[in-house]
């Protein structure tokens, strides 16, 4: 990623929280269970990797938007029940509820290809909750792979 794009991305990530922050103080009490869902979920499952878990936070028909990621729940199981598709550096974030979809934004490290230079950019995961589970996720992950 580009210097450039790199600080682009934290532009809009610094709206994005100047924008949320009133948001999140107005929550409704079921937004803030959603939230406590999704937050448990990413914790636990994407984090941690613990995949046998899934079932207690997503929904049987789950549907998965990354596009990296394909065949529902199972699909999910499957990909990040591979310790490469854990994310253990993800600790810094800002999260907020807006109905039934809460949104995560989180930091993650990487290392440019071509340079071997570490560098660190902000990434997204946009979570739908329906009667206390998890029905649908998306991410960034398309855009991330067209930079």
């Amino acid at each position: 990623m580009t210097l450039r794009k790199q600080s682009l991305l934290g532009v809009v990530v610094v709206a994005l929280l100047a924008i949320i922050g009133p948001i999140a103080m107005a929550q409704t009490a079921q937004e803030k269970k959603n939230q406590e869902i999704v937050l448990s979920w990413h914790h636990d499952v994407i984090i941690l990797g613990h995949v046998d878990q899934a079932s207690k936070y997503m929904a049987d028909d789950y549907i998965e938007h990354d596009p990296r990621i394909a065949g529902g729940k199972a699909g999910f199981i499957r990909y990040y029940g591979n310790a490469l598709a854990r994310h253990p550096e993800a600790d810094k974030y800002a999260v907020f509820a807006q109905g039934d979809y809460v949104v995560i934004v989180w930091q993650r490290a990487d290392t440019d290809p071509k340079t071997s230079t570490p560098y660190s950019y902000a990434t997204t995961d946009v979570v739908r909750v329906k009667n206390g589970k998890i029905l649908e996720h998306w991410d960034n992950a398309k855009m991330q792979s067209q930079w």
